[in-house]
């Protein structure tokens, strides 16, 4: 009987998750994003003003106090250079057919995909400023050999 070989196909109305990377780099508590308000445009140059420190001196009681010292700083100029984007569609014949949002799902993906590409290139940048390590050899915390020095 052709019912006892039936077997129906199923079609669920909801996407499998990804696992995703959580941003390493680029999250608020190591890079600070505090700027990104200011940028306008792609090319944009944000000038981001910076004190220097008051100069910390023993005091003495009786003594004069040295002349008072007037604030100075620099200048970091924060370059919007990096441009990236994303184009998705979802024709109506696609969108008619899926019982799930395609777009939305997309735009999250995108999304995901974005927080990637930002993630990989503060790192890249760390690294490019990293200075040498000018600690003698320290101790692998795995085992007792002495792990390579940074060059």
């Amino acid at each position: 009987m052709a019912i006892d070989i039936f077997i129906p196909e199923v079609w669920s109305a909801r996407l499998q998750r990804h696992l995703d990377h959580a941003l390493v780099y680029a999250q608020p508590s190591v890079c600070n994003r505090e700027w990104e308000g200011e940028i306008s445009q792609a090319g944009d140059t944000v000038h981001i003003n910076k004190i220097g420190d008051p100069t910390i001196k023993d005091y003495d009681p009786g003594t004069d106090m040295d002349a008072p010292e007037e604030p100075d700083g620099t200048t970091n100029a924060l370059v919007v250079d990096q441009f990236k984007y994303f184009n998705v569609m979802v024709d109506n014949v696609n969108a008619a057919q899926a019982n799930v949002a395609l777009l939305d799902r997309f735009g999250e993906r995108a999304g995901v995909g974005m927080k990637n590409k930002i993630d990989a290139f503060v790192a890249s940048k760390m690294v490019a400023g990293a200075t040498t390590n000018v600690i003698a050899p320290t101790l692998s915390p795995w085992s007792s050999r002495p792990m390579a020095q940074a060059t």
